[in-house]
């Protein structure tokens, strides 16, 4: 059977470039911090308020970002005119900007005994995106079990669910113990540096024993960053669904968009 299934293309909206960076933004928070985002972004935020959210300090990596993200080659002259000054530049114009430039993609439903399935539609396009990716899709159907694709897939599906139904997708809880032992680990290197500061400037000098411990064990876990961040996530949870006929019911509801 082909796996191969068409989208149907529409010239993009702003609002569905906003709507991708804003998935894009709660994915990121999700893999990094395991919590929702700390700054609430809309279409109208200013850049400034968006560098806090993405923890940036400069435009150079939100502009190279947003182009690999869509595709696009948008050359840093015109990006600085679209982000500066920070404070008063808003999402807006970078949405507008970038629809220019992209296609939407939409479901197509397929033709089921003379009547059109827009769950059937979405389930063979997710089928068919990731059989683009390089994943086998020859044992894929409705039951399959959603989790170990996600898990196994994560990079895949996430682009799925930004691209194609940004605000449709339940929140997805991505597990990654090892990467909570070296944040854990980092902020208690900082404690103690700042705890062997105090004893050793009001309390007792033996304080400085607290500050070294600390710093040492600051170098160690910022070591275990990187191959933190390279280990897989142990499980998967996407809301509380469990196959992929779940997920195709929840993306085809509208109360679920937005969500």
């Amino acid at each position: 059977m082909d796996s191969h299934y068409e989208t149907i293309k529409t010239p993009a909206t702003a609002e569905y470039v906003f709507g991708v960076i804003q998935e894009v933004y709660r994915q990121s928070w999700e893999l990094e911090h395991e919590c929702e985002p700390e700054v609430i972004l809309t279409i109208d935020s200013s850049i400034k308020d968006s560098w806090k959210g993405f923890e940036l300090v400069d435009w150079n990596p939100f502009n190279q970002s947003l182009n690999e993200l869509f595709g696009i080659q948008i050359d840093k002259g015109e990006w600085k005119t679209l982000l500066e000054p920070a404070s008063e530049k808003t999402l807006r114009g970078v949405c507008n900007r970038i629809a220019k430039a992209v296609f939407q993609e939409q479901i197509k439903p397929i033709n089921l005994l003379g009547k059109t399935c827009l769950k059937g539609g979405i389930f063979l396009t997710i089928r068919s995106k990731r059989a683009q990716s390089g994943a086998p899709v020859e044992h894929l159907s409705p039951s399959s079990e959603l989790a170990p694709y996600a898990k196994n897939h994560l990079s895949v599906f996430l682009e799925i669910s930004s691209k194609l139904f940004p605000g449709k997708f339940p929140k997805v809880s991505i597990h990654k113990p090892f990467s909570n032992f070296v944040g854990r680990g980092l902020f208690v290197s900082f404690i103690l540096i700042v705890l062997g500061g105090i004893i050793g400037h009001f309390v007792n000098p033996a304080g400085a024993f607290f500050t070294v411990f600390g710093a040492l064990g600051g170098i160690i876990f910022n070591l275990m960053i990187f191959p933190a961040a390279a280990v897989p996530p142990k499980s998967v949870e996407v809301g509380n669904l469990k196959t992929f006929r779940d997920l195709v019911n929840y993306i085809s509801e509208p109360q679920a968009s937005g969500s």
